[in-house]
């Protein structure tokens, strides 16, 4: 206030002072002689009028700009005690969850580039807002204004969507040589990849996901396209989209496209890749501090719907028993796949459920314990969908388009050499895994966590070769440039153990199963957003065909080995928002 009244008094001061200077002194002539000449009183009148006009004005003005002063004053406490809060939550998440000084790489478009950094209080801390002069209050209110209007802008062209993506860039090479058993490979290709990842959350209970990426119609294994083609143009697919409900942050469930629930990137149940339709949730215990240092515990169910065969009554086996040139309808292909004719065909499903424990039982060390179960239904349609008689009938509806061939992806057992039926009556997969982690170790001031992650699985829906087993161990992690990162990795997996289809076909190289699999890996960060990956697997079969038990894979024992060579992986990624 009493920065005001000095305020006030000067600015009548000042008015006074012109008005002074606006009547004239004695004796000089201010008129033209040709100009008549007002009576003095009320020459006197007018000019005290205008002069009071004038000071009513100014202080009205004046009145307005304390206001808005005060007003904008109260939006700055508002704006720094909020940014201190984001920024000090910021650095407990980061330190929490990396090494100092490293990005978080799900970060992207970052508010930082585009906002200009918050203006210090002019004066300094403490200081009252009287002591500051006016030129620095006009200064500083300016900046102010100008933080708001670009974070209305900022609001306005993003409207609450966070985009994020990669692009990959890679050579491959596939290569065995021939002989009695089975013939060459040699695939040597350039690859690229690239998926734009578009999120918006709609309120603090719902949220929308979904991923643009390249790819292939049959090939829902990967989303790199092959330097082929001639100079015919790649498509673009809707790779992702999925709704999620989390009313809070113990509960979340979603629904639509989306990456299984128990994905881990690890390359051992699903490729990393892998979008399934369908709906899954996750409920969190909360723990609170406890003796064991557990820090988590996930209960996590997935249920998806992998076909709509619409199919109410199959033909009879009549119908479906016609000669040439006589062509037998496109559902009898569910008839070849164990389907009684005459009989409904339902979809194909998957229900997955299981749960994780997390533990940090040292400094740097943490660890997790997962169990899980998948329980499979008609899994004889995807046997269908990878085989040249029956993938018309299950990829085609859907697609709206006539596919040219079926899915990748096959390795699994089946009745017949690359027949409709898999071996395994049911896949009822138990899995279990265990992951520890290491923060600690440096070399030459660089961060070099240790990994190690194993699992085990059984298909308990079959009596014989049915099991799988993986070890991956890494030392580095690729945060910015010069950062190293090497991997080494084990697998067995038998023939029955997994639906070949849906596993990794980097580490089960053209069989996704009946294998066992060297995989040895070197990373190294170009800069905060360029990786460089080299990986090399070298793959041989398990176990060759066996009539007797109705047992037919298409990598059988006796072939050459596979190697499969990716030198030269270029890696850009973009940080989420």
């Amino acid at each position: 206030m009493g920065r005001g009244r000095s305020f006030q008094i000067a600015v009548t001061a000042l008015l006074m002072f012109r008005v002074g200077l606006a009547l004239p002194a004695s004796g000089q002539n201010t008129q033209r002689a040709q100009d008549p000449v007002p009576p003095a009183s009320t020459q006197a009148t007018t000019e005290g009028t205008r002069a009071q006009e004038e000071v009513a004005a100014l202080r009205e003005r004046l009145d307005r700009q304390q206001a808005t002063l005060a007003a904008q004053q109260e939006q700055i406490a508002k704006l720094l005690s909020a940014l201190e809060e984001q920024k000090n939550l910021v650095e407990r998440v980061v330190a929490n969850s990396q090494p100092t000084g490293a990005r978080n790489v799900g970060e992207v478009t970052s508010l930082t580039s585009m906002v200009p950094a918050t203006p210090a209080l002019p004066g300094g801390a403490g200081v009252p807002a009287s002591a500051v002069p006016q030129d620095q209050l006009r200064s500083y209110t300016e900046r102010v204004d100008h933080l708001s209007s670009t974070l209305d802008e900022v609001q306005k062209t993003l409207a609450g969507f966070r985009f994020s993506g990669d692009f990959r860039l890679r050579f491959d090479g596939t290569y065995r040589s021939a002989n009695a058993v089975l013939g060459p490979v040699q695939n040597s290709r350039g690859r690229y990849r690239i998926r734009l990842n578009i999120d918006k959350p709609l309120n603090d209970k719902f949220d929308f996901h979904t991923t643009i990426a390249s790819g292939r119609f049959d090939n829902g294994l990967t989303s790199d396209n092959d330097f082929a083609g001639v100079d015919t143009r790649a498509p673009i697919f809707i790779s992702e989209a999925s709704a999620g409900f989390h009313p809070n942050q113990n509960f979340a469930l979603r629904g639509g496209k989306m990456a299984e629930v128990f994905a881990d990137d690890s390359r051992f149940l699903f490729k990393e890749e892998l979008r399934l339709n369908g709906f899954q949730e996750i409920i969190r215990v909360p723990v609170g501090s406890n003796a064991l240092g557990i820090t988590g515990v996930e209960f996590r169910g997935g249920q998806y719907v992998l076909t709509n065969p619409n199919v109410s009554v199959l033909p009879s086996t009549s119908a479906c028993s016609v000669k040439p040139p006589a062509t037998p309808p496109v559902n009898c292909a569910y008839v070849a796949a164990g389907y009684a004719p005459g009989s409904r065909v339902h979809d194909t499903n998957l229900f997955h459920q299981g749960v994780v424990i997390s533990q940090k039982f040292k400094s740097g060390w943490h660890q997790s314990l997962g169990l899980d179960m998948q329980l499979w239904r008609n899994q004889n349609q995807v046997a269908m969908a990878a085989s040249a008689a029956g993938f018309g009938a299950v990829l085609n509806p859907p697609t709206g388009v006539t596919l040219a061939g079926p899915i990748t992806g096959t390795g699994t057992a089946t009745t017949t050499p690359n027949g409709m039926i898999f071996t395994a009556q049911h896949f009822q997969i138990a899995h279990l895994n265990y992951h520890i982690s290491f923060d600690g170790p440096k070399l030459r001031n660089r961060e070099m966590p240790l990994d190690i992650d194993v699992h085990l699985s059984r298909n308990v829906g079959s009596g014989f070769l049915r099991d799988a087993l993986m070890g991956i161990a890494s030392f580095g992690a690729v945060r910015q440039a010069g950062d190293v990162r090497l991997l080494y990795g084990y697998a067995v997996k038998e023939a029955n153990s997994m639906i070949s289809e849906f596993t990794d076909d980097y580490v089960g190289t053209l069989s996704g199963v009946n294998i066992r699999t060297h995989e040895v890996g070197v990373a190294v960060g170009l800069s905060r957003f360029l990786a460089w990956q080299n990986y090399l697997y070298i793959v041989n079969p398990l176990h060759g065909n066996d009539p007797s038990r109705s047992f037919f894979v298409p990598y059988p024992a006796g072939a050459n080995t596979n190697y499969r060579a990716q030198p030269i992986a270029v890696q850009v990624l973009s940080r989420r928002s």
